[in-house]
């Protein structure tokens, strides 16, 4: 596969609807969230037979994001979007988003803002 995306959170919402864009933009995608029934269901509903993958994850946890780089380059053979780390500089603007107003619409919500450390932890 050419291009590979692991999309976290991906069996519902946001993370489903970026992993259905991209499929239709030509990438092979893996998703995983904390339900392994909602990540089998979402898997299914997504189809593409060999572009789809799904995993039983949750990116709040170390220990369940060790697995997933191995288990979605196991299966493609790469990932291909997110090859670093966000700087500070980008995380402190994440953040800084997440506390003013713009952001009023997520409540409810656990945002992991790490820059994507922990899940590229097992690449770099």
């Amino acid at each position: 596969m050419d291009k590979v995306a692991l999309v976290t959170g991906g069996s519902k919402g946001i993370g489903y609807a970026c992993a259905e864009r991209l499929l239709a933009d030509g990438y092979a995608v893996a998703i995983c969230a904390r339900n392994a029934e909602e990540v089998e269901a979402a898997t299914d509903k997504l189809g593409e037979r060999g572009k789809v993958m799904g995993l039983r994850a949750d990116v709040g946890s170390a220990g369940d994001c060790a697995g997933l780089v191995p288990a979605v380059t196991a299966h493609f053979g790469r990932i291909s979007p997110l090859r670093r780390v966000g700087t500070a500089a980008e995380v402190a603007g994440a953040v800084s988003f997440l506390c003013g107003p713009d952001a009023g619409y997520m409540t409810g919500s656990t945002v992991n803002v790490d820059g994507g450390l922990i899940a590229m932890h097992p690449a770099v």
